[in-house]
């Protein structure tokens, strides 16, 4: 992007009301002056935005007007003085943020932050956060960062963040307080499902690279792959992770976990989807009125097109991840197990500014191939298999072991070790044990 000409869009600075010996006369000129040149600026903000496509049959000045205003009211009268950059940015991210839950402005500080989540490494906690009904709620936990290690789980709630209130707080700057210089720390205070106290954490801040694919080679050429996050290069991850099972024997199934993913580069779910799909519509973008922006379609080339899938989904299972799974479903290529995803189906485009902010903007909804939209729907799993709590099902599995002939003195031992070694992988995951066998009945 080319930067703006200086003066392109130019500075106004009104001198301050109320001091001085002018009559009201020549207070009120300038004023009038005042907002002149800012009912001009304003003016030329309108047509950047909208160019000459569309023709207005009402004049969008009168609301232009009314900000004018106050931005002259809260220079000239405020108690002190004020930094015009951050009112204006204060302006726009009011503007913004009024639309829906996703629209967000971001400084340029913030946008470098938000770049990086998409390159896969930061500097934090190691956590995907969002918004659940004005809570910060951890979405997913990355695999040895510090909450990791701390003990953090998807689904906690954020109460405070280094003595802030955590409630109706925007993910931004949620985002920002927990981030910082690796070796200093931060305290959250965290609400818990089914605990009865809130839980205070201290954690250490360190450099967290996000490893999205996590793959492992199961028996019978059953490999399982979960995808925590759609960052850049992550399809590209998934299909090597294919490749090295390949090399290790033949692969026979695909267990895919989508479980906690927050979503993220929606292209990279849809190379992941092209990937399995011979033909057929993988997502259809919509904007006002219902009008097709776009329609990713499978194509043939490079397809794994007969490899038996079972997908993992669950009520943090959002954006990208539906996408995915609705592509898969409907296509009639996968089962899906676990409860109904997230339903966030709406497209946020980033758009650019000259300063280094950026406003990312809600401009369409994401359709499935069956031409029902996720937004607020979300994907229904073929087989219903609710969360259970890991140490109540494990004691359960416990209590009621399968497998008769693994339980007899002399039995074939190659047997034992193949069904405990999918003990082991499944202790404590009810939705994942649920999935694994009904892969493995495909394959008979």
């Amino acid at each position: 992007m080319e930067p703006r000409p200086k003066g392109a869009v130019g500075r106004f600075r009104p001198k301050r009301w109320g001091s001085g010996t002018r009559s009201d006369r020549s207070r009120a000129r300038e004023g009038a002056r005042t907002l002149g040149r800012i009912g001009l600026f304003c003016a030329g903000l309108l047509v950047g935005a909208i160019g000459t496509a569309h023709a207005v049959s009402e004049s969008p000045f009168p609301p232009f007007v009314a900000l004018s205003r106050a931005f002259v009211l809260i220079q000239g009268q405020y108690v002190r003085e004020v930094d015009e950059k951050a009112i204006v940015q204060g302006a726009i991210r009011g503007m913004v943020e009024s639309l829906d839950p996703h629209s967000a402005y971001f400084t340029p500080e913030e946008y470098k932050l938000f770049r990086h989540d998409l390159e896969g490494h930061f500097e934090g906690i190691g956590v995907q956060i969002g918004v659940r009904d004005g809570w910060i709620v951890v979405l997913s936990v990355f695999e040895g960062g510090p909450a990791a290690r701390g003990g953090l789980l998807p689904g906690d709630r954020f109460v405070h963040i280094d003595g802030v209130d955590a409630r109706d707080l925007r993910v931004e700057d949620a985002a920002r307080l927990v981030r910082g210089a690796p070796g200093t720390k931060v305290k959250i205070g965290i609400r818990r499902a089914g605990v009865e106290q809130d839980l205070d954490f201290e954690l250490e801040r360190g450099r967290v690279r996000i490893e999205a694919v996590q793959s492992r080679r199961l028996d019978r050429g059953i490999v399982y792959v979960a995808v925590q996050a759609f960052q850049e290069n992550v399809a590209r991850d998934v299909e090597r992770a294919l490749e090295a099972a390949e090399r290790e024997g033949e692969l026979t199934g695909l267990l895919l976990d989508l479980r906690d993913n927050g979503g993220g580069l929606v292209s990279e779910a849809v190379a992941i989807a092209d990937r399995f799909l011979r033909r057929g519509t993988i997502v259809t973008t919509r904007g006002r009125d219902g009008k097709v922006i776009q329609r990713e379609r499978a194509r043939i080339p490079g397809t794994r097109a007969s490899l038996p899938i079972v997908v993992l989904v669950n009520g943090r299972s959002a954006s990208a991840a539906e996408i995915l799974a609705a592509a898969l479903k409907e296509n009639g290529r996968a089962k899906l197990v676990g409860t109904r995803t997230f339903g966030k189906g709406s497209v946020q485009r980033i758009f650019e500014q000259a300063d280094g902010s950026a406003i990312k903007l809600t401009t369409a909804l994401h359709y499935g191939p069956s031409g029902e939209t996720i937004q607020a729907r979300g994907v229904e799993p073929d087989v219903l298999v609710e969360a259970v709590d890991p140490d109540a099902f494990a004691a359960a599995v416990l209590r009621e072991p399968s497998g008769g002939e693994a339980l007899l003195e002399r039995h074939i031992e190659a047997a034992r070790r193949a069904a405990a070694e999918e003990a082991r992988f499944f202790e404590d995951d009810l939705q994942a044990r649920v999935a694994y066998h009904l892969l493995r009945s495909e394959l008979r």
